[in-house]
């Protein structure tokens, strides 16, 4: 199964200000795991002069290879990994640098080259190994709840890492990790440089694949995978018939199609199966087409929050989705009159928050094709979608100074949800001007003004 995803949650930060930072510091220097991978660097270099040391026989002290320098070096590095951000990513070779700066240095460097280097290569290797000690528990927002998993068997075993994974109820992947950096055992920077690497190194997208494969292992899977395919084949639609209407009117037909498309879109990528080709989506783009035309503000019916501006830029979105699974051009020129003429919408308030039009744009380009955009042909004027109740009729709809609307409704499902009591009510638009209209404005669902006058028949 598959769903969105989200950025992981490394449990390392953050932090508001510097003093939260320094007081999170200070709590990490004092756990353990941190506390053992500072210093195994320093018993790895110990280990590896006193075998030296052993094999050689050298006269000299245990440490003389390193020379006061070189043990200054050795406990500045095992102190800076706790407060330079990305930690021995950094602080190591800039130390090698500086104990190189000086002749003497050099001097000393090619003399005592092999056990330096000997040593260096042992301590690397044992902070290395530090990652390998245990993290804590991930942690996450308290509304994601109970995680689905609390392990993730595909992980790889280095870094040491804990990993849970949840799936809300409309199918977005989260997960929260908790990492050990085996480059930095203290937490100033390290959020910055986790997911720096994380990035560059494609963990983010790995650990999301392998977070979308454990939905495989859970035994309700395949319960969820039946129960999604036969709630989307059987409630679809609830507003309508094989004509392709919508009694509710083209705003929450907007509404209703959009979370149909993208769980359309997951299960026919994932599964092969295409509820797209049942009559009803093969036909349902030309309601929003010939109910409210591109230049319309108040010539239709139901609820709609746009009343007084142009139609949504999300109708358009999804009848280019419906351009793409049908092939038909008009549902494209629609998409692309409404990019047209109702630009910069993006941050009204029936936009924002509700749509990503940029994910919508991502994901059309890589499951469809661009249909070329052909305007409704002139003689194509009529539409009857006789499970709603709705007549619309079109007249030069690609030309706006001479375009004419005409949307009549006589509905057996009355005012039920969205819908309004709008029987054998009609709406005009022409040359332009909307002339026979919906009035009111929107303030919210169920207040007076919709209550009292925007949902009865007088307001038409």
């Amino acid at each position: 199964m598959s769903g969105h995803a989200r950025n992981p949650c490394i449990n390392l930060g953050p932090y508001p200000n510097v003093l939260d930072g320094v007081q999170r510091c200070f709590q990490t220097v004092i756990v353990w795991q941190g506390v053992v991978q500072s210093l195994l660097p320093l018993a790895g270099c110990v280990a590896a002069l006193w075998g030296w040391h052993r094999r050689t026989g050298d006269e000299g002290g245990l440490l003389s290879p390193l020379g006061l320098p070189g043990l200054i070096s050795f406990g500045a590095f095992s102190l800076l990994i706790w407060v330079v951000p990305t930690g021995a990513l950094l602080v190591f070779p800039a130390l090698l640098g500086l104990s190189m700066v000086s002749p003497a240095s050099r001097i000393s460097w090619n003399e005592e080259r092999v056990p330096r280097l000997l040593a260096i290569g042992v301590a690397l290797v044992c902070f290395c190994a530090g990652g390998t000690l245990p993290v804590e528990e991930p942690v996450a927002p308290e509304p994601w709840g109970t995680p689905l998993f609390t392990e993730n068997s595909n992980a790889p075993a280095y870094p040491a890492s804990e990993q849970f994974t949840w799936v809300t109820n409309d199918v977005v992947i989260l997960q929260s990790i908790s990492m050990r950096l085996p480059h930095q055992p203290g937490a100033w920077g390290a959020e910055g440089g986790a997911l720096w690497l994380s990035s560059t190194f494609g963990m983010e997208v790995d650990r999301m694949h392998q977070a979308i494969a454990l939905l495989d292992e859970a035994p309700e899977a395949e319960d969820w995978l039946h129960y999604g395919i036969e709630f989307l084949s059987t409630v679809y639609s609830p507003w309508g018939d094989m004509d392709g209407g919508w009694a509710e009117g083209p705003h929450y037909w907007m509404t209703g199609m959009a979370y149909l498309i993208d769980a359309a879109n997951l299960l026919k990528g994932y599964t092969g199966i295409d509820l797209y080709k049942r009559p009803f989506f093969q036909k349902t783009g030309d309601f929003p087409l010939y109910t409210k035309a591109p230049n319309t503000r108040r010539a239709t019916f139901g609820d709609d929050s746009t009343m007084g501006d142009l139609p949504a830029v999300k109708i358009g979105y999804n009848l280019r989705q419906f351009a793409g699974v049908t092939g038909n051009g008009a549902y494209q020129w629609y998409y692309d009159e409404i990019k047209r003429t109702n630009p910069g919408t993006e941050m009204a308030f029936y936009n924002w928050g509700w749509w990503d039009f940029n994910f919508d744009e991502l994901v059309y380009r890589t499951d469809f094709p661009i249909i070329k955009a052909v305007p409704p042909a002139k003689d194509d004027r009529l539409r009857w979608f006789k499970g709603t109740g709705w007549v619309a009729i079109q007249s030069a709809m690609e030309d706006p100074d001479n375009h004419i609307q005409f949307v009549m409704k006589s509905s057996s499902y009355g005012s039920i949800s969205h819908s309004h009591g709008d029987q054998n009510a009609f709406c005009l638009a022409a040359y332009g001007e909307d002339l026979a209209i919906q009035s009111g404005y929107y303030v919210a669902f169920n207040s007076t003004m919709h209550q009292n006058w925007r949902k009865q028949t007088i307001s038409k």
